[in-house]
């Protein structure tokens, strides 16, 4: 079962697992050389970029309030 976690923990958790899933995307676009998987990887490279500014910009929110 799992513990509740505190928003920053929680935060912190979806931070290191973007940031994780960003580097893998960049490993991978070494090895890919078809266009159209490149251009399929680019949108998710892109996609959990934006996602990790959004969570950064949420925990700076979260912390300006507490």
């Amino acid at each position: 079962m799992e513990t509740t976690q505190s928003l920053a923990e929680l935060h912190k958790d979806i931070s290191i697992d973007l940031f994780v899933a960003i580097k893998m995307t960049e490993v991978l676009s070494d090895y890919i050389c078809d266009a159209k998987e490149g251009a399929v990887l680019g949108i998710i490279e892109t996609k959990t970029k934006s996602a990790f500014a959004k969570i950064s910009d949420c925990r700076r929110m979260t912390y300006i309030c507490d």
